[in-house]
């Protein structure tokens, strides 16, 4: 299926490299004969592997809809109902506050919209929702196999490493929220498919210019989808250019894959352009300003420095170093004449998109005392499947000394940001505000729910690692069934962490964000007008919550007027205070409802 079978000098140290067979000791292994002979079965007939791959698919949907099944509510504040009020506004609904407050990119709203388009209340909306991210998420497997069969892994075991990269815990621990992290790591390994494609020498024109305008539509669409997408957007053009100069690809298909990217630009473009003539007076994301700023603050350099080395640090741990394995293996690449020039740019592309990400991501995150600002999952989680690839192609085809030597790297690379992460920001790590959500696989691995143990955590998941090398090495013939054993080591893990951190943090806002309209009277259809000083998870919340009508928020305790057309009002109550006097200047017509001392609000309604 892969065109590198054809390149007899490729490097040793590859995980592309061929398979010269040096027995167990080192080399690129056979199989066991029993794999072997599955293999060549299910090669022997063409429709198995699609019906597999389907099979597979279904697989992965089911499980994702069994760890959400629970779930009815967006209870991330504020970037769960953000996306979904523009997926409402997408999907013919009406306009509402912004929960964010700016307006953000549009791509997944824009995929779940028909979800919203249909649904008649919240509940079911959101399930629908739950049921979309599934359909898309689920798309690692096929696209992640397709990745692994271009490092030349035999069919049968890229399936078994390309489902356990599926179900890794920071490609569906985001999937289980209406967040936009759902798809962009798809759209990214498209478009990594489609570069590959575009720069791979054996490929036929005629498919290079298919190839091409999948990668330049799909880095559009990731900046649509997020703004780390701009990152992929400027690395996509760089390289392009690269390429029409120096000729790296046939010069109309190269046109083609620029075609590509200029279409996926404005449509990204005019998606936000559509947006914000919805939301009037909504500025747009603040946040290449706010990157610019910290990137030239010398008074926050550190702070970005030790972030930056501690999204690296999680990002290894995140994939028990075999994504690692993967960092190691594209900067080797880059130093190696002989590994095939598709590979040595995609290498660098791969280093400069993940590394530009965490670096945007650390010096654009608010300085507001969260220890997972330091060691954020999310922001490189879009990456951990072609790392994870790469390394686990790696596992299977590197030399025994090869592996080791690079094995030994991804060990000191942990180590090095480890211990530089305590001596820049270890006052912050211990002091900080820690909210588990933040880094799940961490807590995972140290069995440590209640704070980050950053010693611990490295341990084990260099542990986890040495064990994988250990088995390449020494029983190199089983590696299908290390590969069966990292799939189910990424289940356990990520049903593990649904149950020790999405259920109880999901099950900790239910009241709060759902009790306004399920218990106290605010219908779906009221105009809502909340005090600026409420709860913040219930100013977050209500504009999806309040599924047909819409919300506004004032400053209504400081004599700041209701919007005309509001219905009902939300003020603080304090506790004993006398309800009346929670809104001492209402205007007439308005007069209490309801009161909630449990949780702190009066409710007014406009009686005229």
């Amino acid at each position: 299926m892969s065109s590198l079978g054809r390149r007899r000098e490729q490097d040793s140290t590859s995980p592309a490299a061929p398979a010269a067979d040096t027995g167990e000791a080192g080399g690129a292994l056979r199989p066991a004969a029993g794999w072997m002979r599955l293999s060549a079965l299910l090669d022997a007939k063409r429709w198995v592997w699609p019906v597999l791959l389907l099979l597979g698919y279904l697989a992965q949907v089911g499980l994702r809809l069994f760890l959400t099944h629970t779930q009815n509510f967006p209870s991330v504040n504020a970037d769960e109902p953000s996306y979904l009020v523009l997926a409402r506004v997408l999907g013919g609904g009406t306009v509402t506050d912004m929960p964010v407050r700016v307006l953000i990119p549009g791509g997944y709203p824009l995929l779940i919209a028909p979800a919203l388009a249909i649904a008649k209340n919240a509940t079911s909306a959101y399930h629908l929702v739950m049921l979309t991210n599934a359909l898309l998420n689920s798309l690692y497997l096929p696209l992640a196999y397709l990745m692994l069969r271009r490092l030349r892994l035999p069919s049968l075991l890229a399936y078994c490493f390309a489902t356990a990269a599926a179900m890794l815990s920071p490609v569906v621990f985001y999937e289980q929220f209406a967040m936009a992290d759902t798809i962009l790591g798809v759209v990214m390994l498209g478009w990594l498919l489609g570069l590959y494609g575009l720069l791979a020498e054996e490929t036929t024109p005629r498919r290079r210019m298919f190839y091409g305008a999948v990668a330049g539509l799909a880095a559009g669409y990731a900046q649509a989808t997020h703004d780390r997408g701009s990152v992929v957007v400027v690395l996509t053009a760089v390289l392009l250019l690269a390429t029409l100069v120096r000729r790296w690809a046939p010069r109309s298909a190269t046109l083609v894959a620029l075609g590509g990217l200029a279409v996926g630009v404005l449509f990204a473009r005019l998606l936000a352009a559509y947006l914000a003539s919805r939301f009037h007076g909504v500025p747009s994301s603040t946040v290449g300003t706010s990157l610019m700023h910290s990137l030239t603050d010398l008074h926050v350099l550190r702070r970005t420095v030790a972030r930056t080395l501690g999204q690296t640090w999680y990002f290894v741990i995140s994939t028990w170093g075999v994504g690692g394995l993967g960092v190691v293996l594209c900067a080797v690449a880059l130093f190696r004449p002989t590994v095939p020039r598709v590979h040595r740019l995609l290498g660098a592309v791969l280093l400069a998109a993940l590394f530009g990400i965490m670096l945007a991501a650390a010096a654009a995150l608010p300085g507001d005392g969260r220890v997972d600002n330091y060691v954020n999952a999310r922001y490189a989680s879009a990456l951990v499947v072609p790392m994870f690839a790469i390394g686990a192609a790696g596992l299977y085809r590197l030399k025994t000394r090869a592996l080791l030597t690079w094995a030994a790297g991804v060990a000191g690379l942990v180590v090095v940001c480890c211990g530089m992460l305590l001596a820049l920001a270890g006052s912050d790590l211990r002091k900080g505000w820690f909210i588990l959500w933040g880094i799940p696989d961490a807590a995972f691995l140290a069995q440590n729910w209640h704070g980050l143990q950053l010693l611990r955590t490295t341990a084990v998941a260099l542990l986890i690692f040495a064990a994988c090398v250990a088995a390449a090495v020494l029983a190199r013939r089983a590696v299908p069934l290390l590969a069966v054993g990292l799939a189910v080591l990424a289940l356990l893990s990520t049903v593990v962490i649904t149950k020790e951190v999405v259920r109880p943090y999901v099950r900790e806002r239910r009241q709060t964000i759902t009790r306004l309209t399920q218990v106290d009277q605010v219908r779906p259809s009221d105009h809502l007008v909340m005090d600026a000083s409420l709860n913040w998870d219930i100013l977050m919340s209500q504009p999806f919550q309040v599924y047909t009508g819409w919300t506004s928020t004032k400053k209504l305790k400081d004599g700041e007027a209701p919007p005309t057309g509001a219905t009902v009002a939300v003020l603080p109550l304090q506790k004993g205070q006398q309800p009346v006097d929670t809104w001492p200047d209402a205007p007439a017509g308005w007069s209490i409802q309801l009161v909630d001392p449990d949780y702190g609000y009066a409710i007014w309604r406009n009686q005229q």
